[in-house]
């Protein structure tokens, strides 16, 4: 797998000063994830934080998708719980729910979002609508066991679509296949999860399950696509209290199995599909009116690992490492035992959080800190060894602090920072890009009760900074220029992204609460793309998303 290093320019690190150090130290340095996101992935984010659903069997395994730069999170003080430190709320076993969970919570909600504007990449929908239908919610059952459920009905619209019909385009997988329309698409998702746990004495085992169903068609389109998926998930733990610090251990396996199907049928009159995999110019793939075209892929994913949480001097902390495991095999055949492409990746999962709850000055602190690294091979049917390789980490660090004083007043400040590490080496076209990125943000919101009215107003901006190097654009294919260069040229270019929200909250005599919340988020480049000859592939303009919520609280824990 010799390969000759041409055509990469690089990107200085000095635009990094800023962040460099401070990213070092708590993300760790360059050589050493939510389900998968959509290429609507910023319109159909559910908005719930992240801790309420870490237990979720659908969060990737060994695959960190490449997402747009968002802004900072914006504290949710009014319609979301203060975040807790736990095995299950951050580790993410349902074997803990039997000692974390003892007050129940439950909430509803309707959402309609919409993101559009050019400041995007040749995969990514030009416009989406999103109207989704959600819950979630947890509970004691009994006295030794506790249960958690949720579910997400969505109905999506991609008014001008990606080129794209596979769920996930900018999956750590290279292998995505495309054609040269841009239909509107009509998706429907389902989401469908659970978590149970009991407690045996100081033992406690928990399950938990979880389904996800896509199903998306072309509308008036000359080249008509359907496609398909569905994703089940499951994992178990065990988790043993000890009789000293508070301390408990945990062991835990998840798996994630399914499959995505994308059917061209016969069109009215020829087409074309390109097959990416990497950075070589791919070939082109006639689609006859007589035959359509097929593509299969199935998924098998698995993680395992331990994890341990205790209190130390009134100090909450949780830690957790896991390996994990993936592969993805792509057919284009509807025959037993078909040419197979396929990719393969292992890596692994860390996290640590803690939380200081400093009750004496009415504040309260909390840390997390997670890192996913992963390295990846792809195989083409018909060829020997690898052509295609990824090796990529992403560490996420949060920090929310809360001024909860007895007051009406409340406020909350977060700080996020985002370190992403990818090198991608295509050894047939015998290029790689190596990029290296940090999205500093900060947000804040401030929260006024007014009797059992109450009103809140956020604010975040993040910073995208990258250095490192990716292919000269000029130097490669058209097909490479049209549906690649893009995605490279945008991650080569500084960006800057500001998010704000208001929120209203009415509770009534019953303890129910009303919530109506209005977001708006705004992503664009900031600076120019390096090197320069990305520049003319470098997307303008920019890109808007907005979201409004109203949704009901029926029952909240104490202290939230």
């Amino acid at each position: 797998m010799a390969r000759r290093e041409r055509g990469t320019a690089p990107i200085p690190a000095s635009r990094l000063a800023p962040f460099a150090l401070v990213g070092w130290m708590v993300v760790g340095a360059p050589e050493v994830s939510a389900q998968s996101v959509p290429p609507a992935q910023r319109a159909t984010e559910s908005g719930v934080p992240a801790w309420m659903t870490a237990w979720s069997p659908l969060n990737p395994i060994a695959d960190v998708p490449r997402t747009l730069p968002r802004a900072a999170p914006v504290t949710d003080l009014l319609g979301s719980p203060a975040p807790t430190v736990g095995l299950f709320w951050f580790a993410g076993t349902p074997a803990a729910l039997g000692f974390e969970v003892g007050e129940r919570r439950g909430q509803l909600a309707g959402t309609l979002a919409g993101d559009d504007g050019a400041y995007r990449r040749a995969l990514d929908p030009a416009d989406v609508v999103v109207a989704r239908l959600s819950g979630i919610g947890w509970r004691p059952v009994g006295s030794r066991a506790a249960a958690a459920g949720r579910v997400v009905l969505e109905r999506v619209v991609l008014g001008t679509a990606t080129q794209s019909g596979v769920l996930e385009p900018y999956a750590s997988d290279p292998f995505v296949i495309t054609d040269t329309t841009l239909p509107e698409v009509r998706r429907l998702d389902t989401q469908l999860e659970g978590a149970l746990g009991w407690r045996l004495g100081p033992w406690s085992v928990g399950l938990s399950g979880a389904v996800f169903i896509e199903d998306h068609r072309t509308r008036n389109a000359r080249f008509p696509r359907l496609g398909k998926a569905t994703t089940p998930a499951a994992s178990l733990g065990v988790a043993r209290a000890l009789p000293w610090a508070r301390v408990r251990l945990a062991l835990m396996g998840r798996w994630i199995g399914g499959n995505e199907t994308l059917i061209l049928p016969a069109p009215a009159a020829p087409g074309r599909v390109y097959l990416l995999d990497g950075y070589s110019e791919p070939d082109a793939r006639e689609v006859q009116p007589q035959t359509g075209l097929f593509r299969r892929t199935e998924r098998d994913a698995l993680a395992y690992g331990a994890a341990a949480s205790g209190t130390l001097l009134g100090t909450s902390w949780v830690v957790f490492a896991e390996n994990t495991r993936r592969t993805d095999d792509h057919v284009s055949a509807r025959q037993e035992d078909p040419p197979t492409d396929r990719w393969h990746a292992t890596g692994s999962a860390y996290g640590l959080a803690v939380q200081w709850p400093l009750s004496h000055y009415d504040l309260y602190l909390t840390a997390q800190w997670r890192l996913n690294r992963l390295r990846g091979d792809a195989s083409r049917a018909g060829l020997t060894g690898f052509i295609f390789r990824a090796t990529e980490s992403v560490g996420h660090l949060t920090a929310d602090v809360r001024y909860l004083p007895a007051s009406p007043w409340a406020v909350a400040a977060t700080f996020a920072l985002v370190r992403e590490s990818r090198l991608r080496e295509d050894f047939i076209a015998e290029m790689r890009s190596d990029l290296r990125t940090w999205a500093p943000g900060l947000g804040i919101e401030v929260a006024r009760s007014l009797g059992v009215t109450a009103v809140a107003a956020g604010y975040a901006v993040s910073w995208y900074a990258p250095s490192g190097g990716i292919p000269n654009p000029a130097a490669m294919g058209p097909i490479y220029q049209q549906l690649v260069a893009p995605e490279q040229s945008l991650y080569a270019t500084t960006a800057r992204s500001t998010a704000a929200a208001l929120t209203l909250r009415h509770t009534f005599p019953s303890g129910t609460a009303a919530l109506l919340r209005v977001r708006r988020e705004s992503l664009g480049a900031s600076g120019e793309a390096l090197p320069s000859d990305a520049l003319p592939f470098a997307p303008e303009g920019s890109r808007t998303l907005w979201n409004v919520s109203l949704g009901v609280v029926l029952g909240q824990r104490q202290g939230s």
